[in-house]
């Protein structure tokens, strides 16, 4: 909604309707028009969902139940990702089966400014590049088999 309440999903207009213009504050009217000063996260996201349903087409039975995602690992000080993606079920399925899988995982400082950021991204979905990063500890993990209803 922009600032005279009207609904758009134009995010430069939407900035715009929000500016205040006078004497005192001059506006750099160039900038606004760079496309670079503009992420969607909404289309990010839906971009990303609808990859994976492309790349697993074949398999849309098992996509639906499980997703791959870097596991998260809070502790008080620290924060742990895994280095490897980890199958977990999605949302409204519970694990059948599961099996053991020994994973390496990597932390770093809670407050850290990487820390912070990995873990918006893990959760928005986002499997984690981290092959750079030292191993910290690794930790053997039950990982789903096999996801059904409930």
């Amino acid at each position: 909604m922009t600032a005279d309440n009207h609904e758009t999903e134009d995010v430069e207009e939407f900035h715009r309707s929000y500016l205040l213009n006078d004497e005192e504050c001059e506006v750099e009217h160039d900038r606004f028009s760079e496309k670079k000063n503009y992420r969607n996260k909404w289309n990010r996201k839906e971009k990303r969902q609808e990859s994976q349903y492309e790349s697993n087409e074949d398999d849309k039975e098992s996509e639906n139940k499980s997703v791959e995602k870097t596991l998260i690992k809070e502790f008080s000080n620290r924060v742990c990702f895994s280095l490897e993606p980890v199958t977990e079920c999605r949302r409204g399925f519970e694990s059948e089966k599961t099996s053991s899988k020994k994973l390496r995982f990597t932390c770093m400082p809670r407050h850290s400014q990487n820390a912070r950021r990995f873990m918006k991204e893990a959760r928005d979905l986002t499997i984690l590049d981290l092959a750079d990063f030292p191993v910290s500890y690794v930790e053997a993990v039950k990982i789903p088999t096999a996801c059904v209803a409930y």
